[in-house]
């Protein structure tokens, strides 16, 4: 069970678990105070469930843990009163997991649905995604280097996909696995809703006909993947041969390098976009944009010259150093420079022209803080380049 999950979704948990930074807040989110608090707050609040009290769940759970293979691992299961539908999974050390139930989910998934959600919990579980307690870090991200906030997301929105393939691998139904994740994304059961997964799948098409031109950002910094960019992945997984090879479903037509390739097609409808090396004006755009955006507290600190040279080539850097070494006044022409850059990367598409931004941002926060005249300069590079200024906010909120 553990080849169901995504191989870059692997690659990018091992990088950040390298990073100092991550490493070491992640260390501090999983001490046993916030173990023992959560326990504690589940016994208080919720209900632990025995086979006397609910023996279908306890039977689901017990069945996922032998799908997945993960031994007699001791678990806790609880069910608290929500009307938000939710389920979790808590590493509370030693081996023991938790796992966690609202009372809404319960009542509306029907037992092969709920199957599916277990199974993805359970993933979690597999796939050790409690070793990096994403929303745990993010929630106390004060200090954390905005690049380094976006890429936990983006592996968070990972992580789900993965979690979501042993999900389908345990309920073994693709409709129930999909009916489960639209009943949670709308809060409608039967017989309300009818289910038909072409109409639903539609919305993933118009999801990515628009990534290109939004202007919203706020997917970026999402944990979580789009509900119907999950059931599209699921319909993909369904078709592989990877499925039908552990399970024994499912047509098996999809090479496991396609299925690879289109799950990471879906999922950058919520990335933020990089820009390619080629694109000299995007190059330019943050150089010159770097110089202002350090000029904007009245002085251009070595930190920050460090952090504009790091996010361009040296030939870029070296050319723009001795233009301002023969200038007699340096911020009318950093502001001319940056306005012809910015003009040309107006064609870039809205994902590279925040990932810019965002760059920017970083050079901004090199000194540790970010002045009122760096954030002024923020917000009009924003309007250069038709972003929303509120994007500054919101990563230096994250971030801060």
């Amino acid at each position: 069970m553990a080849s169901l999950r995504l191989a870059s979704e692997r690659r990018m948990m091992t990088d950040l678990l390298a990073d100092p930074e991550i490493a070491g807040r992640a260390k501090e989110a999983l001490s046993c105070a916030e173990t023992d608090a959560n326990r504690r707050r589940l016994l208080a609040r919720g209900l632990r469930v025995t086979e006397r009290i609910i023996p279908s769940l306890v039977q689901a759970v017990n069945l996922a843990q032998r799908i997945a293979h993960l031994g007699e691992r001791p678990l806790e299961i609880y069910v608290y009163e929500s009307p938000v539908q939710n389920a979790c999974c808590m590493d509370m050390g030693e081996g023991r997991v938790t796992c966690a139930f609202s009372s809404s989910m319960v009542e509306r998934l029907t037992l092969r649905e709920l199957l599916s959600v277990i199974g993805h919990e359970m993933g979690h579980v597999l796939f050790r995604h409690m070793e990096l307690p994403a929303a745990a870090i993010l929630q106390k991200s004060q200090g954390l280097p905005s690049g380094l906030a976006m890429k936990l997301m983006s592996w968070s929105r990972h992580a789900e996909i993965s979690a979501d393939r042993l999900g389908l691998a345990c309920c073994q139904d693709l409709r129930a696995a999909t009916t489960a994740l639209i009943k949670i994304s709308c809060g409608l059961r039967e017989p309300m809703l009818q289910f038909n997964a072409e109409d639903y799948l539609a919305q993933m098409k118009d999801i990515q006909t628009l990534s290109d031109t939004v202007e919203d950002a706020e997917d970026w910094f999402s944990t979580h993947p789009f509900n119907p960019l999950r059931v599209a992945a699921l319909n993909h997984l369904w078709e592989s041969q990877l499925l039908s090879g552990l399970i024994g479903q499912g047509p098996g037509t999809l090479r496991t390098e396609e299925l690879d390739a289109r799950i990471e097609a879906l999922l950058s409808a919520m990335e933020p976009g990089t820009v390619e090396a080629k694109e000299s004006s995007a190059r330019e755009c943050v150089l010159w944009g770097g110089y202002w955006v350090s000029a904007g507290d009245g002085k251009i600190t070595a930190e920050e010259c460090r952090a504009i040279r790091g996010l361009t080539d040296e030939k870029t850097a070296q050319a723009a150093e001795a233009e301002l070494r023969g200038a007699q006044d340096l911020l009318p022409l950093i502001k001319k420079k940056f306005a012809d850059a910015a003009r040309r990367c107006r064609k870039l598409s809205s994902a590279d022209r925040h990932a810019l931004v965002q760059k920017l941002i970083v050079v901004a926060r090199a000194d540790s803080r970010v002045a009122d005249g760096e954030k002024a300069v923020l917000r009009e590079i924003c309007s250069a380049l038709k972003v929303n200024p509120s994007f500054v906010e919101t990563i230096l909120r994250m971030t801060e």
